[in-house]
């Protein structure tokens, strides 16, 4: 979600009109950010308070106050809207908060499965256009959490950020290897890379992201990984882009998404792809792929590895449309004002 942030806010800057829009990313006091926008004005206001909470507390207070004190009209790209200031337009990458209970198992995310769904709620009512990730989680937000067709549009994710000379910082890892990079939270399933690397133990696999993976390991029966199983944790971007153009092909056995960014980053880089058969990655990849059960580890990886055609992904999914999109909702939705703030708090 941040990526998504990050790269719909810059495309923004190339499109707005500075002579009759006044454009304003807004981000707290005192964090680091290097923006150099031609267009749209960075503006800090409040400071991050309440450890992991800050980002949220940051958005229903000193945002929503700054919106009111200055009669404007907002853009969240990360899920929520202000309870002060509801009537914004909003991406919300997914409703799991609202249909997947299951995905909350500790105190600690069930508290944060409350804050998500009460805030989700207050968007389904009152902001003034709700956009999202893929035509999955449109039917989601419509079907399973009750949201308004009308007012839910989708503006996918693009791979303008990836490119075939991008940037590539080598590792040392032993090659060749299976590749596996993402949050370590309970949809991402790595308990299928585990179960599938027991099955080839003839193969490297590798598990980069941010994340517990001691906890995901102990919450599988694991004590430590399988011997030919290496966690990575965290990857620069440019770590990780040599991880994509080098694999023997990248795993994806989500069980749950929005979308599913990595697998479509990996692809342009060159790497064969192993993706679950959930509605997003149909949505991305097509019918002809051959899909993986992701409930079922795989004995014969080359079975279910798959060449996508780069430049139909390319040419589909674009950074630079989707913001078109989201430009063109925003001067829609406040036809009589002069212009969007642009939220810019760009994590939480």
């Amino acid at each position: 979600m941040e990526r998504y942030a990050a790269e719909i806010t810059q495309r923004l800057d190339d499109l707005v009109d500075p002579v009759v829009e006044s454009v304003y990313l807004v981000v707290p006091t005192g964090t680091f950010h290097d923006f150099a926008f031609r267009n749209i004005r960075v503006i800090e206001t409040g400071r991050l308070i309440g450890g992991n909470l800050g980002g949220y507390l940051w958005e229903q207070i000193w945002f929503a106050r700054f919106l009111l004190s200055h009669k404007a009209d907002g853009y969240l790209p990360l899920n929520f809207v202000p309870v002060l200031k509801p009537d914004v337009v909003v991406t919300i990458h997914d409703g799991n908060a609202l249909s997947h209970p299951e995905f909350y198992p500790t105190v600690r995310k069930r508290l944060y499965r409350v804050l998500a769904s009460v805030l989700l709620r207050v968007a389904r009512r009152r902001s003034s256009r709700i956009l999202t990730v893929s035509h999955a989680s449109r039917d989601e937000l419509v079907d399973r959490c009750n949201f308004n067709a009308s007012y839910v549009a989708v503006a996918p994710p693009g791979v303008d950020h990836i490119t075939e000379d991008a940037s590539r910082t080598a590792m040392n890892v032993p090659e060749p290897f299976y590749l596996a990079l993402s949050s370590a939270t309970y949809n991402k399933n790595f308990e299928w890379v585990l179960e599938t690397a027991v099955a080839n133990p003839n193969q490297t696999f590798l598990i980069a992201g941010k994340g517990d993976f001691d906890a995901i390991l102990k919450s599988h029966g694991y004590h430590a990984p399988p011997a030919n199983v290496r966690h990575l944790g965290y990857v620069s971007d440019e770590q990780r882009n040599w991880l994509y153009s080098r694999c023997a092909a990248f795993l994806f056995p989500s069980r749950y998404e929005g979308f599913g960014l990595p697998p479509l980053e990996a692809a342009c880089l060159g790497a064969p792809v192993i993706v679950s058969d959930i509605p997003p990655m149909r949505e991305i990849f097509g019918d002809g792929f051959r899909y993986i059960n992701p409930d079922v580890p795989a004995t014969d990886l080359q079975a279910v590895t798959n060449c996508p055609d780069v430049g139909a992904l390319r040419a589909e999914f674009s950074w630079t449309a989707s913001a078109v999109k989201i430009l063109a909702h925003l001067r829609r939705t406040h036809a009589d004002k002069r212009g969007a703030i642009v939220h810019g708090k760009l994590s939480n």
